[in-house]
């Protein structure tokens, strides 16, 4: 997989980089030089990958569609991380495989841990997901802070006025606001997360959000905390209702959920190790590696 900055000099770095390379994976990158890149790639007789765990576009760019599309049909197969994605890939691209989002489960260890206030937390981009965060959790927190005394990591803040205003204003909620951490640093991203009980995964049911690949619920299962998700894409089938975690759609079903969780901590043991046991027989980047590799090795043979 090769890597590129912006630029134009970076961008002829990457073209002699393909001529030392046989399989070629282009990883969520949807620009006319991407486009480009791929075509002189098939040009010199290299395989030629997509890798997808998002919608192409959040906002539906004509310009980013059109390249997408493009690319999936000049591609040797795609890499979807999600089913709903693999039928959107489907028309344009007959090779579009199911590729689970993975964790490298070395980065994320389970914590043994005791707090005098039950911590819930978010990861994310709260730039995107604001309104994501406030339309769904406000009104749950601000039943469950009256009822018991909980703190909110907020992690991915993004200095975002309107998070601020909408939290901080929950009579009884401690929030801690973290407006970014190093994300290419696993170690940074790995301490961001220590010490929390509960991990929150609202989503608002939307377009873009029906192609997500349920990577922060992987997160949080993978430090062994139980989720509580929208139940919204994939995230239905990567959460186990009442097993590892609870998908919940109405206010009243988030605070049920996040309810019961605070009240019994043999619950919330008894959730995070069998989310942990999930990630590592399932989502594991040992598994997903072994899976590309063997899908391209077969491209190779043709």
């Amino acid at each position: 997989m090769l890597r590129w900055k912006s630029g134009r000099v970076a961008l002829l770095h990457l073209f002699f980089e393909i001529l030392s390379h046989d399989d070629i994976i282009f990883q969520k990158t949807y620009s006319r030089y991407h486009k480009w890149a791929m075509k002189w790639a098939k040009l010199l007789g290299k395989r030629c990958y997509l890798d997808i765990d998002d919608a192409p576009s959040r906002i539906n760019a004509t310009k980013t569609l059109k390249n997408f599309r493009e690319m999936l049909v000049l591609a040797d197969g795609v890499f979807a991380g999600s089913n709903n994605l693999v039928e959107y890939c489907k028309p344009y691209q007959i090779n579009t495989w199911l590729i689970p989002s993975s964790i490298y489960l070395k980065h994320y260890l389970v914590d043994s841990f005791s707090n005098d206030k039950i911590c819930l937390c978010w990861i994310g981009n709260g730039k995107y997901y604001k309104q994501d965060l406030i339309g769904v959790l406000l009104e749950p927190l601000k039943q469950i802070a009256a009822k018991h005394p909980v703190r909110l990591k907020l992690i991915g803040a993004c200095g975002e006025k309107e998070l601020y205003q909408a939290f901080s204003g929950i009579k009884g909620l401690e929030i801690d606001f973290i407006d970014t951490i190093e994300w290419s640093s696993p170690a940074a991203v790995s301490k961001a997360m220590q010490n929390v009980d509960i991990g929150l995964y609202p989503l608002i049911s939307n377009d873009f959000n029906y192609y997500k690949c349920g990577f922060k619920a992987l997160e949080y299962m993978a430090i062994g905390i139980p989720v509580v998700s929208s139940s919204v894409a994939i995230n239905i089938d990567i959460i186990g209702h009442g097993k590892d975690g609870y998908l919940v759609d109405s206010t009243d079903e988030w605070i049920a959920a996040l309810n019961d969780l605070i009240c019994n901590a043999a619950k919330r043991q008894e959730m995070g190790d069998a989310g942990r046991k999930k990630v590592e027989q399932y989502y594991s980047v040992d598994k997903t590696a072994s899976l590309i590799g063997s899908l391209i090795t077969c491209g190779a043979r043709g």
